[in-house]
């Protein structure tokens, strides 16, 4: 498979470089840090709490357990949505 390290760096930097090209603001960057941390929260939380019930789950338990890091940076971009 590929490297869990090279896949999140990438995820990041195109995370990071979507902020700076489209936002840049203060707001934007608190937005967006919020949406990183609080969204694998709650989709640990829901993981967590709908096991075996007909919640989701991702096939790649990740580094974390529920899912893979390179989400975060995917939730970080998604943010300024």
């Amino acid at each position: 498979g590929y490297d869990r390290t090279a896949i999140f760096g990438v995820m990041t930097a195109l995370s990071v470089g979507g902020y700076i090209k489209f936002d840049s603001t203060k707001a934007g960057l608190i937005t967006s840090l919020a949406t990183a941390v609080g969204g694998p929260l709650i989709e640990a939380g829901l993981i967590t709490f709908l096991a075996g019930s007909g919640g989701y789950h991702y096939t790649d338990l990740g580094e974390t357990g529920y899912f893979p890091l390179w989400i975060t940076p995917v939730y970080f971009l998604g943010g300024r949505a």
